[in-house]
């Protein structure tokens, strides 16, 4: 499954990426997952099962699923990306790709 992840920098949520693949590898889940500065969404979102973005662009959701109806885009909550909770973020990943 690839997701992308996007964030104002695509810097901090790299750490956050990382604790989202440990927990995927955790739990047999095969995730190819990487994290972009939302400037780069028209070259990166293209191709994923979901789209993830951080809290701070959460007011960028309605416009980046506009761009891509058919991609599930969510957004993590402030609580999970601040303490990097990766087993909350995939099942979150996990749930949208679901619907």
């Amino acid at each position: 499954m690839k997701v992308s992840v996007f964030c104002a920098m695509g810097m901090s949520t790299s750490v956050v990426v990382k604790k989202i693949k440990k927990e995927a590898e955790t739990v047999g889940v095969d995730l190819d997952i990487a994290a972009y500065s939302v400037n780069d969404v028209e070259t990166f979102a293209p191709g994923s099962d979901a789209i993830l973005i951080g809290p701070q662009i959460a007011y960028r959701k309605d416009e980046i699923q506009s761009l891509y109806p058919d991609i599930p885009v969510v957004v993590m909550s402030m609580r999970d990306y601040g303490t990097g909770n990766g087993k909350n973020i995939l099942k979150l990943i996990l749930d949208s790709v679901k619907k």
